[in-house]
């Protein structure tokens, strides 16, 4: 659900720019200025999952890259949702509230967007959407980012409204 904020070209996990992953992330081997290889496999139900997150720093101004899960996709909108698995205080998330235009890429789609930081009553609502989807995956993911559900709609609401906030991304132009 939430990616690392990293220096340009640097999508292993490792901070340094060119370490391999050890092949069970979304990226292989990023080289500066380049995009990662994202994997077929990384698909569910035929749908992309992985968003490629280009953004502006919101101290140096620099280039960063962030690999985020898509949580849903509104295909007649364009638009994309993720979540901020490991809360606001993430760097990519902080980053976006300073500099809301962004580039994003959705398997071989890369363009234009706008981030806009949903309300805590819609990232509730999401949550439940994604918990409902993958209801696995969601317990798994929980369990990575140390919060405690119970499995029901209401557990899952209240961890988006208070600890895990949304962003739609829209196309621009």
């Amino acid at each position: 659900m939430a990616g690392q904020d990293r220096p340009r070209g640097d999508v292993s996990g490792s901070g340094h720019e060119h370490d391999r992953h050890d092949g069970q992330g979304l990226a292989q081997v990023a080289l500066p200025g380049t995009q990662p290889a994202l994997p077929a496999r990384a698909r569910r139900d035929g749908a992309e999952t992985v968003l490629y997150l280009e953004h502006l720093g919101r101290t140096s101004g620099t280039i960063r890259n962030t690999v985020l899960e898509v949580v849903d996709h509104d295909e007649a909108a364009g638009s994309y949702h993720v979540a901020a698995g490991f809360g606001p205080e993430s760097h990519w998330y902080r980053n976006l509230e300073q500099n809301p235009d962004v580039t994003i890429q959705v398997g071989r789609r890369r363009m234009s967007a706008r981030s806009i930081l949903l309300s805590p009553e819609k990232s509730g609502e999401m949550m439940v959407i994604y918990a409902q989807r993958y209801p696995k995956a969601s317990r798994r993911i929980m369990s990575v980012v140390g919060l405690e559900t119970d499995g029901t709609d209401e557990s899952y609401r209240e961890i988006g409204r208070t600890k895990v906030p949304f962003v739609r991304f829209e196309p621009r132009g």
